[in-house]
């Protein structure tokens, strides 16, 4: 769990992971995030002749596909009721703005 989660290489296990698992996943979306952020920043707009970068549109696509990917496939959960009972019972917490931070 330590190698999955090691964020050196830009999530490089976790990423591989995500790209072999059986959907559906709940990936972790700072990874896409920051993917999706790198992308913006390292590639230009426009390019010559001020047309839209293309390319740069097509890998920000792509890694949104990826992601949507996990979502695809219904999770086959069971009722189990007691701990729905459990959940059903837990009263809201309601913290104003101050007691928040």
């Amino acid at each position: 769990l330590k190698r999955l989660l090691d964020s050196k290489g830009g999530h490089k296990y976790l990423r591989t992971e995500l790209r072999t698992c059986v959907p559906p996943a709940v990936p972790y979306l700072g990874v896409f995030l920051g993917a999706l952020f790198m992308l913006d920043e390292a590639n230009k707009d426009l390019v010559d002749g001020g047309l839209i970068n293309m390319k740069k549109r097509r890998m920000q696509a792509d890694l949104i596909r990826e992601l949507f990917q996990h979502q695809q496939t219904a999770y086959c959960l069971q009722d189990v009721p007691v701990i729905r009972e459990h959940l059903m019972s837990l009263k809201a917490v309601v913290l104003d703005e101050d007691e928040c931070y």
